[in-house]
């Protein structure tokens, strides 16, 4: 279980920060500090001396403090080296954006086994891998490469697929309901809540949220009917 600190890192290492707008570490920082992180945020590349005017670190090992989390984006050949970097420095969360494990087949699964054994002989925490990353906007942080301006709210969203997380939160956006956490998950898993839901300018009671992983990857959030007066 990430737990619930894992969503309010008060420092943050971006593995794979680039100067590259076409590159997800490139987002990833941008995103981090366009969303009023007002944490520290430490880009880690050995090929880049600066990155969005943020000293950037050649390695992990590098860095001037251990910081609360690391958001890695480097291929899947470079995450182990970098996952003993981090253990090396007592860095217990991270969020995997690195593709190329379970999903890209055989040899993929058998590399997320591997990546499992090594996080639970380091105690660490993953959200991840092949993971968009997730929001807080209560922090406020953007640790995704997804890019927007996200309002707040009481609700979270899990999902699964990153095609349908985006279609929750273009819904949010539209129907000015604010999310306070979204995540990408890459296992399924289901799970219900009740949550008391606040909108401005209109008082509900206690809804009862449902999630449940959906059959294509995504999640299906089950909301009570609204009257359109309500609204």
């Amino acid at each position: 279980m990430l737990g619930k600190d894992f969503f309010t890192p008060q420092s943050v290492a971006v593995v794979g920060a680039s100067n590259n707008p076409d590159k997800i570490g490139y987002a990833l920082v941008k995103n981090i500090l366009e969303s009023g992180y007002r944490g520290e945020v430490y880009p880690v590349n050995p090929g880049e001396s600066e990155v969005l005017s943020l000293v950037c670190y050649p390695g992990v090992t590098d860095l001037p403090r251990r910081v609360d989390m690391a958001l890695i984006a480097v291929s899947w050949q470079a995450v182990f080296p970098v996952l003993d970097d981090c253990a090396a420095r007592g860095i217990k969360r991270l969020v995997m954006i690195s593709a190329g494990f379970k999903e890209a087949g055989e040899h993929g699964s058998r590399l997320e086994k591997e990546l499992l054994k090594a996080l639970r002989k380091h105690g660490m925490r993953l959200l991840g891998p092949n993971c968009l990353g997730f929001i807080n906007t209560s922090l406020p942080i953007n640790a995704t490469f997804a890019s927007g301006v996200f309002p707040s709210g009481d609700m979270s969203l899990v999902a699964q697929s990153g095609a349908m997380r985006q279609s929750y939160w273009d819904w949010s956006r539209e129907s000015g309901l604010g999310l306070n956490r979204r995540r990408t998950s890459p296992k399924a898993t289901s799970w219900r809540c009740s949550k008391t839901m606040t909108r401005p300018g209109l008082s509900l009671p206690t809804w009862k949220v449902s999630l449940t992983a959906s059959a294509s990857g995504g999640w299906l959030v089950r909301l009570p009917r609204l009257s359109r007066s309500s609204c």
